[in-house]
């Protein structure tokens, strides 16, 4: 069987405008291309996707031979997340175009206790990470039979 990939993407969300988060790390700078079953699409590290932040990169019917004749359909795309903050207010996070320069996600992890981060932590998870189809099988193996 043939593996395929898949790409888990980390993000944790700030949950407020003014979020101690957005304080300490900066926007993610990662992005990678996923290609398969003729398309191209970039997928950045601030959960928004099919752009590289000018141009259009989700590319169906891709051709590698000659990227031109590959019109892009999607400009592009992101990451919506919504829920209740602690004092029960709904709350929404989305990708925008970054026309202020800033993105409601960040990456890596959040202290479960106090809901922050550090530098490190953000700069250190700013990444794509390439997972193929025989390590997930292994790792949902591995979880059933741990029951």
């Amino acid at each position: 069987m043939r593996n395929r990939l898949f790409v888990f993407l980390l993000y944790s969300a700030a949950l407020s405008a003014q979020s101690p988060v957005s304080a300490v790390c900066g926007n993610p700078l990662s992005q990678i291309d996923l290609y398969g079953n003729g398309l191209r699409a970039r997928v950045l590290g601030a959960g928004d996707f099919g752009w590289d932040l000018s141009n259009g990169v989700y590319l169906p019917n891709y051709n590698p031979v000659n990227p031109s004749l590959s019109p892009g359909t999607i400009f592009l795309g992101g990451l919506w997340y919504g829920g209740a903050d602690p004092a029960g207010n709904l709350v929404l996070k989305a990708t925008n175009y970054r026309s202020d320069g800033n993105t409601s996600f960040y990456a890596g992890p959040l202290d479960p206790l106090t809901g922050t981060t550090e530098e490190f932590t953000c700069a250190n998870w700013d990444r794509h990470f390439r997972v193929t189809s025989t390590e997930v099988n292994d790792f949902l193996i591995a979880g059933f039979l741990s029951r």
